[in-house]
């Protein structure tokens, strides 16, 4: 088996089958497509079992979760189940092109590479095109290649093709109960990846889906959102200071800017937890460096004065110039 899809779902009734279809139709060969149910409480496995007993000539597997683990814990079962020698994740409520395994299977194997990355297209509910990011034909081979054009570099941890190997080596996961799994996920991916491949080619449909699960979450479980935020930064803030292949100037500006994107939901909330909330991040406060340290005051700063959109604006000028030695 050369490929796996995984699938998370949760409640994705709505837009299962389109979405499992446009998996199950491409017209690359070998490759399984695993689901992992996360306890939904409506009829997506139905919807799925049905779609596995009209297709018998594909491979179809779901792997239910007894218990709601979390979209995290849902892709560290992915990446612990995948039959495939590569993974690629995608969104229950997305679709992908007819060639999209293609695409990326000839461009990881053309530089044995251990992750190629396609082009995304966003699209609204009813599937009308709002923007593109389309990624350069570029493959790098270097430490901390990830981050060498970051214009191109996205969180999300779907289309994107990783040779499993590689994450299994590296012993890449994400936090298993955390619905913003991408940024732990894909902070490690920027420490560890050593050759990668984008494709300039649309392998990927992203639905800005207003009753999607994060986004139910950031309007409903308010406090969850920070804690898992904190999380993040708490591990971090671990490898940063503990671990030599993360100390890297690139690395700690992501850090910063989650740091203080984090600082700013938390100052900002109607929370009854804010104090809390604060009293535990003001031990992450990325100290590592003069300028981070002050780029963060001067944010905090202008948020007070003025607003936080030009505190964003400032903040967003002060990266872009500020370059940092590792100590």
């Amino acid at each position: 088996m050369e490929i796996t899809i995984a699938i998370p779902v949760y409640n994705a009734s709505k837009y299962i089958q389109k979405s499992l279809y446009s998996a199950i139709n491409q017209d690359f060969k070998d490759f399984e497509i695993l689901i992992i149910d996360n306890k939904s409480t409506d009829n997506t496995t139905q919807i799925v079992e049905d779609i596995i007993k009209k297709n018998p000539n594909h491979s179809i597997r779901i792997i239910k979760h007894p218990i709601n683990k979390g979209l995290g814990a849902s892709k560290n079962t992915a990446i612990d189940n995948a039959k495939g020698k590569y993974l690629f994740f995608m969104d229950s409520d997305d679709s992908i092109e007819p060639n999209t395994l293609t695409i990326l299977y000839n461009k990881i194997k053309q530089y044995n590479a251990q992750i190629a990355i396609g082009s995304i297209i966003y699209e609204d509910e009813n599937q009308v095109p709002i923007q593109k990011t389309v990624c350069p034909d570029l493959h790098y081979e270097e430490k901390y290649c990830y981050l060498k054009d970051i214009n191109s570099f996205y969180w999300m941890t779907w289309n994107k093709l990783y040779n499993l190997e590689f994450l299994k080596e590296t012993k890449i996961r994400c936090i298993p109960h955390h619905l913003h799994e991408d940024l732990w996920f894909t902070f490690q991916i920027a420490a560890y990846a050593t050759n990668i491949v984008y494709s300039s080619l649309i392998t990927y449909h992203y639905i800005l889906n207003s009753n999607s699960i994060c986004n139910q979450h950031k309007k409903i479980i308010q406090d969850n959102n920070l804690i898992e935020h904190i999380e993040i930064l708490e591990h971090e803030y671990k490898v940063l200071t503990t671990t030599p292949i993360f100390n890297y100037p690139q690395l700690h500006n992501l850090y910063t800017s989650l740091f203080i994107n984090t600082s700013y939901t938390i100052y900002s909330s109607s929370s009854k937890n804010k104090h809390n909330f604060i009293s535990r991040l003001n031990p992450l406060k990325p100290l590592l460096y003069f300028g981070h340290d002050l780029r963060y005051k001067i944010f905090l700063l202008i948020l007070k004065l003025i607003s936080y959109k030009a505190a964003l604006i400032i903040d967003f000028y002060i990266i872009t110039k500020i370059r940092h030695k590792i100590r």
